[in-house]
């Protein structure tokens, strides 16, 4: 039975983010990026990768904190010079106890996640990621093919995400999607993957998915079942970040006109999107257009569900 704080810290993280992290512990990944986790549920998130036996490192107060698996910490206090060239003076690294270090709080967007945490088994591995991250971030080189690397993606994927570039490597697998009619039936090992994949018949990412899934398995069987029903419902992408809205298929057998889904597909540009349409009063989900960002519009019900991100991820 899963403590209560750690089942908590499980059921708030996005299911991609659950396998990430489980595939790191178990030796699946060497390391991974989570994209947001509730500043709410900051301390039993802390609490899980503490029980998992992971590092962990964050931008805050313009340095990185750096907590080991064994719960000692340190701050970098520039953070900017973790991406300065190997013959420049390293950023000053302060001891700090660790009732200190969680007082420094991570980067948040209005008080609402914390994002950009990194995990990994191995200090040396953490601050690589850090290391790599923080220069990619602040526009120091191109390094997403060693970003790859350190996060355990395939070879192949890696070498096409740097070959298109972020928009039209995700641009292209979503396309693909689509073209082959998986859009709509899409095997749970691709949603359990954080990457861009080469092609939706990716070998390698599908077996990777299948290890991540194997690893929430191995932690929880019962969470493995929640997990995969969470990845397998319908996602939303709203924006060039590949942010995702998920949603359940409505039973209610009437729906108030002023809250109904246009029945016609949104109109939109770019990456993949999924169009909404109303039949028998229950909101339902079909393939359209694509979309790298919901255009303007009279759409109402999801104006405020959508929030637009510039934050580019590699993870």
């Amino acid at each position: 039975m899963l403590p209560k704080s750690v089942r908590n810290a499980l059921d708030r993280l996005h299911p991609q983010h659950v396998c990430s992290i489980l595939a790191v512990s178990y030796g699946v990944k060497p390391s991974a990026i989570v994209e947001s986790v509730e500043v709410r549920c900051w301390l039993e998130f802390l609490r899980l990768t503490r029980l998992l036996g992971l590092c962990l490192a964050y931008r805050a107060a313009g340095g990185l904190v750096v907590i080991t698996e064994r719960g000692d910490a340190m701050y970098f206090r520039d953070v900017s010079l973790l991406c300065a060239p190997e013959d420049c003076d390293l950023p000053e690294v302060s001891t700090l106890s660790l009732s200190d270090a969680l007082s420094l709080k991570p980067e948040s967007d209005e008080g609402v996640d914390y994002h950009d945490i990194y995990v990994a088994r191995e200090l040396g591995v953490l601050l690589v990621l850090a290391r790599l991250h923080v220069a990619r971030t602040f526009g120091k080189g191109s390094p997403d093919r060693e970003l790859g690397r350190v996060l355990g993606y395939p070879v192949c994927c890696v070498d096409n995400y740097v070959a298109l570039g972020p928009v039209r490597a995700w641009h292209e697998y979503q396309r693909k999607l689509i073209v082959s009619g998986l859009d709509q039936s899409m095997p749970v090992e691709l949603w359990a993957v954080y990457h861009a994949p080469c092609s939706p018949k990716c070998r390698e990412t599908l077996r990777l998915g299948a290890e991540c899934l194997e690893a929430v398995e191995r932690f929880s069987k019962e969470l493995r079942c929640r997990v995969e029903s969470r990845l397998s419902c319908a996602h939303l992408a709203f924006s060039i970040g590949r942010r995702f809205i998920d949603f359940l298929e409505s039973r209610t057998a009437s729906v108030r006109p002023e809250v109904r889904m246009p029945q016609r597909p949104l109109e939109c540009t770019g990456a993949p999107i999924l169009g909404l349409n109303k039949k028998d009063d229950c909101q339902r989900f079909q393939g359209s257009s694509t979309a790298s960002s919901l255009s303007e519009g009279p759409f109402h019900p999801l104006e405020k569900l959508v929030s637009h991100s510039s934050r580019p991820y590699f993870n």
